[in-house]
């Protein structure tokens, strides 16, 4: 999974839910949260309006996270080198968020 939807997205408390959705395509659902009934609590209305706002801002979290990556990568190779363990630990992260991470 190399492509998500491209943001930007907004969280919309209009649609009855937290939901995801493209500006530009008003009221076209890009995504909605569901929580696990093994929970023991359903979270709370304050939780799932940040967590609606934590997701909808995941587009330009990823972008600004792999620039970042990319201009400021050590890359030395060095087995002591702690910046490049931190270096892998965000690639790894970032392939996760692209759902390449196994």
């Amino acid at each position: 999974m190399n492509e998500h939807t491209p943001g930007p997205w907004h969280a919309d408390s209009f649609l009855g839910s937290d939901s995801y959705e493209d500006p530009d395509l008003p009221f076209v659902e890009i995504g909605d949260v569901k929580w696990s009934p093994n929970k023991t609590s359903v979270p709370s209305a304050l939780q799932q309006y940040t967590d609606a706002h934590l997701i909808a801002a995941a587009p330009e979290l990823l972008e600004d996270l792999e620039s970042r990556w990319v201009q400021t990568k050590c890359g030395c190779g060095h087995p002591a080198c702690k910046r490049c363990r931190d270096d892998q630990e965000t690639e790894r992260i970032i392939n996760k968020a692209k759902g390449e991470e196994e």
